[in-house]
């Protein structure tokens, strides 16, 4: 059995494996970082760790909106880099059965690969890998306070 936390953004559920989920907290002030692009939104600061913060509206090519104090940021690891980003909400965590998981078949450079169909729902999982390198500013990542 495997485990994932389930998010809605949007309309859409996703989800990232559990064991890469560090922590989910309210949403709080991003400082914005000159130069970052579209796809950053720029950094926060939790418990003394600077860690970069996606735009994974714009990853997902959803529709750009303002952060709410309801909404949650979802702060994820990958090769010990973090990267945090806001959802709408997290909905749970749900344990599944391998037999529930379908791979997709997209290209190895997409944002994910995997489809869990659980009770009559699709939830897409997501690789923060990829989220990482969708980024795109490996110095951000690198001079992030572990």
């Amino acid at each position: 059995m495997d485990t994932v936390v389930v998010f809605k953004i949007d309309e859409q559920q996703l989800a990232l494996p559990v064991s890469q989920v560090l922590r989910v907290i309210w949403a709080v002030e991003i400082t914005a970082m000159p130069g970052q692009g579209d796809r950053k939104l720029g950094v926060i600061n939790v418990e003394g760790t600077v860690v970069p913060v996606a735009n994974i509206r714009s990853i997902l090519q959803l529709p750009a909106r303002e952060i709410d104090l309801d909404d949650h940021i979802v702060i994820a690891e990958a090769s010990e880099q973090r990267v945090a980003f806001p959802v709408d909400r997290v909905d749970c965590v749900l344990h599944y059965e391998p037999d529930e998981l379908s791979g997709v078949n997209t290209h190895e450079d997409q944002l994910s690969s995997q489809v869990l169909k659980h009770e009559g729902e699709l939830i897409v999982i997501l690789s923060i890998k990829q989220l990482l390198i969708e980024m795109g500013n490996k110095a951000l990542l690198a001079g992030s306070n572990r």
